[in-house]
């Protein structure tokens, strides 16, 4: 039921998918084979409402962006040059995004760490400040100096964080590859960690609008909470 709610539910179902597969290769347990086949049927059966509804009046039965016309393509898409390169000024001198369309990973980073788009605050109260106390970002909103600071090292903190867990993770990694030992579980949470990514990247490569695109993982990006979680049992 939670497909017909939120797509994302898909990429854990998948993962569920090839952890099954692959028991079903090690174990030779048709078991499950079978759990496969009735999740799929069961998917199928209660979306194909909403598919054929869609087909009918967008003709596109499996597009997650329907009112999307300007999608472009994955290899030519314009969004690579900008998923390329990372925007160190967000943690040394300037923690706020600006208009032009500049870093994928520093904005994720940034705005889940922080208020990257300067979106959380009270702009009439921002508005009555003097002009002392009040500063016009990038992208014309208002800041306080305060907060200007404040972001800066929460940033900072941010990207320590990140580094702490990809090190980790990739320490667990080469843990359980050193021993030859297969934690399902573990993988389980790789699985959906590199299914909420590739999400992400191929949603801001078919539609290469950075503010629009970055924002997204606001409401389906989960992979933060679940990346912490294997670094820390490893650490």
């Amino acid at each position: 039921m939670a497909t017909l709610v939120k797509v994302t539910v898909f990429i854990l179902l998948f993962a569920v998918f090839i952890i099954w597969l692959m028991k079903l290769i090690v174990s030779r347990e048709l078991n499950y084979l079978y759990y496969i086949i009735i999740c799929l049927a069961l998917v199928a059966a209660i979306n194909a409402p909403w598919f054929i509804y869609k087909q009918q009046n967008f003709q596109a039965a499996f597009s997650i962006n329907l009112y999307e016309t300007n999608k472009q393509n994955i290899v030519t898409s314009q969004g690579w040059a900008y998923i390329g390169r990372f925007n160190w000024q967000a943690f040394s001198v300037y923690p706020f995004w600006y208009s032009y369309p500049h870093s994928f990973w520093t904005i994720l980073i940034a705005d889940t760490f922080s208020d990257y788009y300067n979106l959380f605050d009270n702009f009439q109260r921002l508005d009555t400040l003097p002009d002392n106390q009040k500063i016009i970002v990038g992208n014309g909103r208002l800041a306080t100096l305060a907060k200007y600071h404040t972001m800066l090292w929460t940033n900072r903190l941010g990207l320590l964080m990140i580094v702490i867990w990809v090190s980790g993770l990739c320490g667990l990694i080469i843990s359980r590859l050193w021993q030859k030992k297969i934690d399902w579980y573990e993988l389980l949470i790789l699985l959906a960690i590199a299914g909420g990514l590739a999400a992400l990247l191929y949603n801001n490569l078919r539609l290469p609008y950075l503010e629009r695109g970055v924002l997204k993982a606001q409401f389906i990006f989960y992979a933060f909470p679940l990346l912490s979680l294997l670094p820390n049992q490893w650490w």
